[in-house]
């Protein structure tokens, strides 16, 4: 780190040599409510997202990813602004950053054991199911069709159909249609999803946010319901059968979205919730399996909708599956996470 009097000495600092030789040391100090004041940044309040490389006249921060990569922000200003309070306040954020320095080795544990250290990193992961023939991970779509039938007749039913490696453009997810029948329904479709998540999110990794997005092409909102993610645990991870109908959970995995909301012939993305989240699977070879329903279907209701009943009408989604091509459209997980780094034993530390 350099001295105060390299800096504010006679010949000064100049802003052209130090910024990329130095400014890393300071990026740590200005996530802090201090450093951001000694420095003339924005307040955590005014800008909360992480500051991640600093300039003589510009900063950067991080404000997340997503299927279309990193959203960045940050600001310019004319002439190097942070030259110059590098220069002038330098006496007051050196110490300050002696003091960080000095709190994190406090922070460690007692240099009289053979203390074990870990390294984090942040880690993005956009993953989808395997095309057609599958190894790993499927995605695909169960229903049943029982003509005229009870509302929770359908919903309680075995399962007759699936899809698996069909590679339409506008195939059914998740919907419900009624009968021809007054007060009857006659099919029920649930999607099923499975990500490859494990190989690469370790199984001490954090999972910190996440989305699922599905491409839409088209959707029926007879009965104005709403779409969401819930577990499911299909026979296998690389076929479907029609009795996997049957093996859904109702415990959601995010938050819900009107179709009313949904526009078609692009993504639309469902931010996981702490359950989605904490059921992604980590470690060698973990598979993470969603599934897709309408939220009448999870929650089961006996007048599903906020609509009267009509004759021969969906509340449905339609999307494109993973055997689509040509590709882009894939349906996906974009996943931010912690990454544990392997731990060391120091034998000697010199401060």
């Amino acid at each position: 780190m350099p001295k105060a009097a390299a800096i504010q000495g006679p010949l000064g600092l100049d802003e052209r040599l130090w910024f990329p030789r130095y400014a890393d040391i300071v990026v740590p100090l200005i996530q802090t409510n201090e450093g951001r004041d000694l420095l003339g940044l924005p307040s955590w309040t005014n800008e909360p997202w992480p500051i991640i490389s600093l300039a003589r006249s510009s900063y950067a921060t991080h404000k997340g990813w997503s299927a279309r990569g990193e959203h960045r922000g940050g600001h310019f200003s004319p002439g190097a602004v942070y030259g110059d309070i590098m220069r002038d306040r330098w006496k007051d954020i050196e110490p300050a950053l002696t003091r960080m320095a000095f709190d994190q080795i406090q922070r460690w544990p007692s240099l009289n054991t053979r203390a074990r250290f870990h390294a984090t990193r942040f880690a993005h992961l956009v993953v989808s199911p395997d095309a057609h023939v599958e190894s790993k991970t499927v995605d695909g779509a169960v229903s049943t069709d029982e003509g005229d039938a009870a509302w929770r007749t359908v919903l309680d039913a075995a399962g007759d159909g699936h899809q698996d490696s069909a590679s339409g453009d506008g195939l059914d997810c998740a919907g419900v249609r009624t009968s021809g029948t007054t007060d009857q329904w006659r099919i029920c479709s649930r999607g099923i999803f499975l990500y490859l998540t494990g190989n690469d999110i370790g199984a001490s990794d954090t999972v910190d946010d996440g989305e699922a997005s599905l491409y839409i092409t088209g959707v029926v909102n007879a009965f104005g319901g709403a779409v969401n993610f819930v577990g499911v645990t299909p026979a296998s991870d690389t076929d479907l059968v029609n009795t996997d109908y049957g093996q859904f959970d109702t415990t959601t995995y995010a938050t819900a979205i009107n179709i009313s909301a949904i526009t078609t012939g692009q993504f639309t993305d469902w931010t996981l919730n702490s359950t989605g989240l904490s059921n992604i699977t980590k470690g060698a070879n973990g598979v993470t399996k969603h599934g897709c329903r309408i939220v009448d279907d999870i929650n089961y209701i006996a007048n599903p909708g906020s609509t009267p009943w009509s004759s021969a009408t969906w509340d449905l989604i339609q999307i494109r599956f993973v055997d689509y091509t040509p590709t882009g459209s894939e349906p996906h997980l974009d996943l931010n996470y912690t990454v544990d780094s392997p731990s060391f034993v120091p034998r000697t530390i010199m401060i």
